[in-house]
């Protein structure tokens, strides 16, 4: 039995979760706008403002699937499905920017365990590991 399809397998779900933890890192020190180590709410929100602009490619005020070309849509459908069925409070089948951009932050407050307002670097190691796991589960 050849091994080398197995391995280079192996290799390969290596590669995309390191690459995934990298990107995971890179995007809590873009939400650190001050690099002091720390994320407030008020950084959060408006990392949370600058990725609803970048993902409302047509420019229409709403995220749905006129934000993504057909080839994005096949792969990030699901996951565009399961961010609608959190966030699209109205039920109209696309997510708003005041949806979006949430200023209760509900996944702040999800990361922040302590509950001071703040994600201090124990509180963002863990939301990285719990990110990894689920992109882990996802390419499998």
């Amino acid at each position: 039995m050849n091994k080398l399809p197995f391995l280079l397998t192996m290799l390969m779900l290596a590669c995309s979760a390191q690459a995934q933890s990298h990107a995971s890192g890179d995007r809590f020190a873009q939400m650190d706008s001050n690099s002091d180590g720390s994320i407030t709410k008020e950084e959060f929100l408006a990392d949370r403002e600058r990725t609803f602009s970048k993902r409302d490619r047509n420019g229409d005020g709403y995220l749905d699937g006129e934000d993504h070309g057909k080839r994005a849509a096949r792969r990030g459908g699901e996951r565009m499905n399961e961010m609608r069925d959190r966030l699209d409070e109205n039920g109209d089948g696309k997510i708003s920017k005041d949806e979006f951009v949430n200023p209760e932050a509900p996944l702040f407050k999800r990361v922040d365990k302590d509950s001071n307002g703040t994600l201090d670097t124990e509180e963002i190691s863990a939301a990285k590991q719990q990110m990894q796991s689920r992109a882990q589960r996802r390419n499998r």
